[in-house]
């Protein structure tokens, strides 16, 4: 074993830095060397974490229409029917590439990429985040009555 091999965790770099020096943030040549490229790179990322979680939102919608058409047996809706197979498959690949892309933001260990991942993923979420549309949705509580009775020592030790 070469020397070399002993040193190669000093020249590893571990830990969270922040920076608004960065280079090669999704590909070799994409770096920041100023303020304001920083914060340009932070609008790209509050914006891209964004999308995702609106694509994510998206998709179970897209969902719901396909299979809507699906059940319709008729010789018309056969196109239809595939248009909604490309457009969900199409919006799976770009799902896939999002959340890549995003894994490699994050493994560019800058602390201000990640917070801003995290500040775009919750204000999409939050954004997206729907009420029920009636009070019917939720489990209603009153009606069920539930006993509730400790259980007995006898019982758990002949399990």
């Amino acid at each position: 074993m070469s020397h070399h091999m002993s040193n190669m965790a000093s020249d590893m770099n571990t830990g969270l830095k922040f920076s608004t020096k960065v280079n090669g943030i999704l590909f070799g040549d994409w770096s920041t060397s100023s303020f304001w490229e920083y914060a340009f790179v932070l609008v790209i990322i509050l914006i891209s974490s964004f999308l995702l979680e609106y694509l994510q939102y998206l998709k179970p919608r897209v969902q719901k229409l396909y299979l809507y058409h699906s059940s319709n047996s008729s010789n018309n809706s056969q196109w239809v029917i595939w248009k909604y197979k490309i457009a969900l498959m199409l919006l799976h690949i770009t799902i896939l590439v999002f959340h890549f892309i995003i894994m490699l933001i994050v493994m560019t260990f800058n602390l201000g990429f990640i917070l801003t991942i995290l500040v775009g993923a919750g204000i999409g979420f939050l954004l997206c985040l729907e009420p029920p549309k009636s009070n019917d949705e939720y489990i209603p509580m009153k009606d069920q009555s539930t006993p509730i009775t400790p259980p007995s020592m006898a019982d758990h030790c002949n399990s």
